[in-house]
């Protein structure tokens, strides 16, 4: 299973096994996508790659924060960046902060498996299960 993951949903905090994060993987290539794919049972990545994923017709889910969750988001963002846990930097942010809706509705709006939005309260693990119900 391929999710790609917008930023922040807990694509970093929600690990096992049996689960990879592509950028973590190396350079994002067509091999590596699909040797990913079959070693692990999920494999998440950015949503930058939508294009390049639906180009190679591998199937994917899209996972996006519900657009109300906006603040939320931003200062998840700043708190870890200041912790030095990932999040992102005031260029970041104001680049997220921007385009929040624009690059949610436009994810929502690609040819997926399915389309997952996260209700407040709702992070990754929640996706999965949604997703795993929905195969």
């Amino acid at each position: 299973m391929l999710i790609l993951g917008f930023f922040g949903i807990g694509k970093t905090t929600c690990k096992n096994e049996k689960m990879a994060d592509l950028e973590e993987l190396g350079p994002p290539s067509l091999s590596l996508l699909k040797s990913a794919v079959e070693k692990y049972d999920i494999v998440m990545a950015n949503p930058l790659l939508a294009p390049y994923l639906i180009k190679s017709g591998i199937p994917f889910h899209i996972v996006v924060p519900s657009l109300d969750r906006k603040d939320e988001f931003m200062e998840n963002f700043k708190r870890r960046y200041e912790a030095g846990t990932g999040g992102g930097d005031e260029w970041f942010c104001n680049l997220v902060g921007l385009n929040w809706d624009k690059w949610i509705n436009h994810l929502l709006e690609l040819p997926a498996l399915s389309h997952i939005v996260l209700e407040k309260g709702e992070w990754l693990a929640d996706a999965i299960e949604k997703i795993k119900n929905y195969c």
